[in-house]
């Protein structure tokens, strides 16, 4: 099914079940991807799932290697930290509901709600226990466009980026086509693919703002929106080709993406075939 609507300043399609964001601009000046380039980004991108949530990645090389953000497949101080938050608010809903259950003034909805409730929190206990606590390997598994799913293999994880090197038994893979961030400016139009809020195959346009330096490393900056679930997604070129991988965001801030540059990425995971 194709279904195209007007969405302030973008036209957003529905192609083969994935969403697409376009910029009109593309239209009116018939500059547009062409289906063969969209393809190459779209089967180069995959889902990546684990125990404390989930991202994006994409293949680097044909080998079946793809490319992450380290947060996605390990536990980290940033993860462990939203996971014992999460378990406080459950705890505070419960707190109420139970008095309100004793007082007669629960809601049935607010009733079904604490049944939700009390299976998410022990869902988030035994996350926090078996992978923050226990430091037990976690279970990646990695879902391509085509809906296949492989369990993955950290291969890699560098030490000074948000960055990590998976391995699946996919060969050949449908790796992406990489550029060169030196002849990219501000103004340019990118385009953030992945999976943003567990919805795949997504993308979302902007431009890039320009080169920020955050805590002595060099990122690319956009407005292009990067949600939870895009991380490790690749940032695309308007030729099509990824210049970098969405890494994050700065909270309680409007516009303000960022993308670790291709360059670096493919130096810090580069691994012999």
């Amino acid at each position: 099914a194709r279904s195209v609507s007007l969405l302030v300043g973008t036209v957003l399609v529905l192609l083969a079940g994935d969403l697409l964001f376009l910029d009109l601009n593309w239209l009116t000046n018939g500059i547009l991807f062409g289906v063969q380039t969209l393809d190459c980004v779209f089967l180069g991108t995959v889902y990546i799932q684990s125990p404390w949530g989930s991202g994006s990645g994409f293949f680097i090389k044909d080998c079946g290697q793809i490319a992450t953000n380290r947060h996605v497949v390990q536990m980290s101080a940033q993860v462990s930290k939203r996971l014992l938050d999460e378990r406080q608010e459950i705890k505070r809903f419960l707190e109420y509901a139970e008095s309100a259950e004793r007082r007669g003034l629960i809601t049935p909805s607010e009733a079904e709600q604490r049944g939700q409730a009390k299976v998410r929190l022990k869902e988030v206990e035994t996350v926090y226990l078996t992978y923050c606590l226990d430091k037990k390997t976690p279970e990646i598994t990695v879902v391509t466009e085509s809906n296949r799913e492989f369990p993955a293999t950290v291969l890699r994880v560098s030490e000074a980026h948000d960055l990590a090197l998976l391995q699946i038994p996919l060969q050949p893979s449908p790796s992406v086509r990489t550029g060169r961030t030196l002849g990219v400016r501000p103004g340019d139009q990118v385009y953030a693919v992945g999976s943003p809020l567990g919805i795949r195959g997504t993308v979302t346009a902007g431009i890039l703002s320009g080169w920020i330096t955050i805590e002595g490393k060099r990122f690319l900056q956009t407005d292009a929106p990067i949600n939870p679930g895009n991380s490790g997604g690749p940032l695309v070129s308007r030729a099509g080709e990824v210049i970098g991988l969405n890494t994050l965001t700065v909270e309680n801030s409007q516009g303000l993406s960022f993308a670790i540059p291709i360059e670096t990425v493919l130096e810090d995971l580069s691994s012999p075939d």
